[in-house]
């Protein structure tokens, strides 16, 4: 029973792997100037008892790393920004800052 869920728990972990690289590779495949992503507090949602199993299994760091070295074999740059970045609450339109936003209007 041990070697089953052993087995089992490989497959799930292949799956999610080959995910990553699938997404990074349609991302990559079209070519951007820069691809930019955030930097989330991962020690602070997995503190979080309701998302912290979810939040373990999505491989957050390998996405990252891989999405780095495609970038790098392409040369595209890639952005990192802060997790204190107000990108939900710049317009689209014309970049002011809404400070008055609540989650629910994000």
């Amino acid at each position: 029973q041990k070697l089953k869920v052993q087995r089992l728990h490989h497959k799930i972990d292949n799956i999610r792997t080959d995910y990553i690289n699938k997404s990074i590779a349609e991302i990559v495949k079209t070519k951007p100037s820069y691809i930019t992503i955030e930097d989330l507090n991962v020690s602070g949602m997995m503190k979080n008892r309701h998302l912290s199993k979810a939040v373990a299994s999505q491989k957050f760091y390998k996405f990252r790393t891989s999405l780095k070295a495609k970038c790098d074999e392409n040369g595209i740059e890639l952005r990192v920004v802060d997790r204190w970045y107000p990108s939900s609450k710049i317009c689209h339109c014309c970049g002011a800052i809404k400070k008055d936003l609540k989650l629910s209007d994000r």
